[in-house]
């Protein structure tokens, strides 16, 4: 309920504000209150004020964490996350990559913060191809080099969320040798034909 939020917010600010009076610019509790902040201010719908936000936390954490510090991975997350809203797809991109990179060197395989990094890495590539620029689509193919299974898991979005897409423009995400058998399997999946969807 945007009303919750709303008030949920005015709190956050008031504690913010006390924090910033009494603790130094870097500590790491005046990073939660700008995260918090930011979350509540992306819950509301107003992303460039939840990215002011995240960005100041994301500096704390950079300061006085160190580089392979899980609260670093989360903050880049939630800044990829909030680029991504504003459709800055490339910074989004750097960002997910950056927390998902901490995340694996920090967190065992299988983390559930390894796992959702991932998630939104094959998110934002199914969004970004859904836009109708597909040349600059290509930029993203390195992001699946670190998901093995996000090409087919993309490419699935893709085609079910844009049925005109012909199959030769799906080759973008032809990032490794396995291309063929992941297109065959999803032609065969959604009884598509080549040379394009219809």
């Amino acid at each position: 309920d945007l009303g919750d939020h709303k008030m949920e917010l005015e709190y956050l600010l008031k504690a913010l504000a006390i924090r910033e009076k009494v603790l130094l610019p870097d500590h790491p509790d005046l990073a939660s209150s700008y995260n918090n902040v930011g979350s509540t201010y992306g819950d509301l719908g107003d992303h460039n004020q939840a990215l002011e936000y995240q960005m100041k936390a994301l500096a704390i954490h950079e300061k006085v964490l160190p580089p392979d510090h899980p609260s670093l991975a989360i903050s880049y997350n939630n800044v990829g996350i909030t680029f991504a809203y504003l459709g800055q797809f490339s910074r989004a991109a750097e960002c997910m990559e950056k927390a998902l990179e901490i995340f694996e060197r920090s967190l065992p395989a299988g983390h559930p913060h390894i796992e959702s990094t991932k998630k939104s890495i094959v998110n934002l590539l199914a969004a970004h191809t859904s836009l109708d620029d597909h040349n600059n689509a290509l930029e993203y193919t390195h992001l699946s080099r670190s998901i093995p299974d996000a090409p087919s898991l993309a490419l699935e979005k893709w085609i079910t969320g844009m049925p005109s897409i012909g199959i030769e423009e799906m080759y973008i995400w032809a990032s490794d040798k396995s291309w063929p058998e992941q297109k065959d399997a999803i032609v065969a999946q959604y009884n598509l034909e080549e040379p394009g969807c219809y």
